[in-house]
């Protein structure tokens, strides 16, 4: 079994990767960040380009793929207020993976994301949101309506991931886009204030790395996975909370500091996993048991 993941040097691809290899699946990485801080040996299975780049994606459609993960899109809300260009390029990415898929056959997941809910609840696979509240969004929904394009036109079977807040192993390498988790966390271990935009009040459905991993997994192999499926824990905590969390984990009382929350800013979340437990058995780690994997992890990287 062959797989392409796309964006395979970044936080949840990276992951995906180590989770493919141990399944010993043949991977082969399409990545632009050639500043990656993966070893040179994941490097050496990596291909440095775009994959927006529709002439140099078009050499993959010679190889065999059982599997394509496509995690290579701009991930954050953002990138897209500083570049609105990122949705073209969002979107040309997803194009290209579908017609690589088309060529090859393969299985295409790929992530969307919980912002296409817009702050609806209950936040369910089947709300259907015609007015995203932002590019990062809307660049989500025409991803899901490409897979859905392809998959009526040419049969390539996908399944689109709506991804909540994910937090853990590698993503502390993604500087100011990370979630609010990496970043409370490296600002408390650096003996900072963590910085809260808003009263701390607002609430996200945060998920530990391994179970969107593994959940992503089993939803690959399934034959008969749904075309969309909610990554979360179910589970809904306020910004206050988690700098207890932390404070606790580290034995440290470090007070955040408030500020004005921008316009654009995501509000509140929580992921209805009732699919996932129906279909997957699926349970996430609790928030506290998450979070001291993670500093665990920190502790030995920083």
């Amino acid at each position: 079994m062959k797989a392409l993941v796309t964006g395979g040097l970044g936080f949840i691809g990276a992951n995906i990767v180590d989770a493919l290899l141990d399944k010993n699946v043949e991977v082969l990485i399409v990545d632009k960040n050639k500043k990656s801080k993966e070893p040179k040996d994941r490097q050496k299975m990596t291909i440095f380009i775009n994959d927006a780049n529709k002439t140099k994606m078009e050499r993959l459609k010679r190889e065999h793929f059982d599997l394509i993960f496509h995690f290579g899109a701009p991930c954050s809300n953002i990138q897209f207020v500083n570049n609105p260009y990122h949705l073209s390029e969002t979107i040309s990415g997803m194009v290209n993976v579908m017609e690589i898929a088309r060529a090859s056959g393969a299985k295409v997941i790929y992530p969307s994301s919980c912002t296409v809910y817009s702050g609806q609840f209950p936040q369910k696979e089947n709300v259907a949101l015609p007015l995203p509240t932002s590019l990062y969004s809307t660049g989500k929904i025409a991803s899901e309506h490409i897979a859905n394009y392809y998959e009526n036109m040419y049969g390539i079977k996908s399944t689109g991931l709506r991804i909540f807040a994910a937090y853990g192993e590698r993503e502390e390498r993604k500087g100011n886009i990370a979630s609010v988790i990496t970043l409370f966390l490296m600002q408390i271990m650096h003996k900072k204030q963590p910085v809260i935009w808003g009263d701390g009040t607002q609430r996200r459905d945060f998920v530990y790395i391994n179970d969107v991993v593994n959940l992503t997994l089993k939803v690959a192999f399934d034959e008969k996975s749904p075309k969309i499926i909610n990554i979360g824990s179910g589970e809904a905590h306020d910004f206050n909370e988690v700098i207890r969390i932390i404070n606790k984990k580290l034995g440290t009382s470090i007070i955040p500091k408030f500020i004005s929350k921008p316009k654009w800013y995501l509000g509140n979340t929580k992921a209805d996993m009732s699919l996932a437990s129906k279909l997957y058995n699926f349970k996430a780690k609790s928030l506290e048991t998450g979070i001291s994997n993670y500093i665990r992890y920190l502790k030995q990287v920083m």
